[in-house]
């Protein structure tokens, strides 16, 4: 698996960075949503300069932006730009993750030395996940965007292929992960009552190829009983492991990767680190009718798992 880098032009940067200039200091623009208003002004006006990027069965791709002014603003407008040559839909968040009423639906993900183990903030080794696995497919993110604003703990991304995890699988553990063999936990912040998931399937087959939806850290066997299970679960962690491409962020790079035909994790943090990162799909229409709140874009995943309790 290789991660495409696309370099932004200089000229088409600094002609960009001119418009989104004039246009941030426009009233009206100095709020997340203006931030996107104004993404997709200077997207439209040089879109001349960018060329769409065509996914095929790609799935992660790294922007570099030669100069944002190091701006959080400046890096999330050209995070809605890169989304838009992806194409890859409509950014959101989630209230319990917490949020900035100046970036969201992007977050700021930076290390706290208080926070729990296997979370965004953690200092130890963050291991390998798909985000939001426990909520039903029609409202998990497609895709996540991570824009670097700083990265001195040089910590590592890892991304790997859930198809070549697959492959790689003896038959065996292939056919058991597809089965109705494991549960998943819940993050602490979606609340108690929603500690577990029903029994399903890590990996599976769709339309549009294999994909996954478990957390290494937060699945068990559904029968504990289950040598093959649990034999299943650590040989998939081991392969994604073993296969992952690890990217090693800079500051004005914004990494794109697939949440479902694809894995992620990172490695221990020492040092300063600071990422805006945003949860993408095409449709949003059941996160607004299952999980909506009062803010646009931003939605509250323990309304959409209590709204949807036992839907796969």
């Amino acid at each position: 698996m290789n991660i495409s880098t696309i370099p932004v032009d200089p000229i088409a940067c600094d002609e960009v960075n001119g418009t989104l200039s004039l246009v941030l200091e426009k009233q009206g623009f100095n709020s997340a949503i203006g931030l996107q208003h104004a993404a997709s002004i200077a997207f439209e006006l040089h879109k001349h300069l960018f060329s769409l990027i065509k996914r095929d069965r790609e799935i992660a791709f790294i922007f570099e932006v030669p100069d944002w002014q190091m701006s959080e603003r400046f890096a999330a407008v050209w995070t809605f730009i890169s989304a838009k040559r992806l194409g890859i839909g409509h950014a959101f968040g989630m209230i319990e993750e917490g949020h900035d009423p100046d970036l969201w639906p992007l977050m700021k993900v930076q290390p706290n030395p208080g926070a729990p183990a296997n979370s965004n903030a953690s200092l130890g080794e963050f291991r390998f996940h798909c985000d939001n696995a426990i909520l039903p497919k029609r409202l998990r993110p497609e895709w996540i965007s991570l824009a670097c604003m700083n990265n001195e703990a040089e910590a590592a991304t890892g991304i790997v292929s859930v198809e070549a995890i697959s492959e790689a699988l003896h038959p065996v553990y292939r056919q058991a992960v597809r089965e109705d063999r494991f549960v998943c936990e819940a993050p602490p912040s979606f609340g108690a009552g929603f500690a577990k998931s029903e029994p399903r399937p890590i990996i599976f087959d769709t339309i549009d190829g294999v994909q996954a939806a478990f957390p290494t850290y937060r699945t068990s066997p559904a029968d504990k009983a289950d040598k093959v299970a649990a034999d299943a679960l650590r040989e998939t962690e081991r392969l994604a492991n073993e296969m992952a491409q690890w990217v090693t962020l800079k500051p004005g790079q914004i990494l794109i990767f697939s949440n479902e035909s694809a894995m992620h994790a990172r490695k221990p943090i020492n040092g300063n680190r600071l990422l805006l990162r945003a949860y993408w799909r095409q449709d949003t229409r059941e996160l607004d009718r299952q999980a909506g709140t009062a803010f646009a874009h931003l939605y509250s995943a323990k309304r959409a798992l209590s709204a949807t309790r036992g839907v796969k």
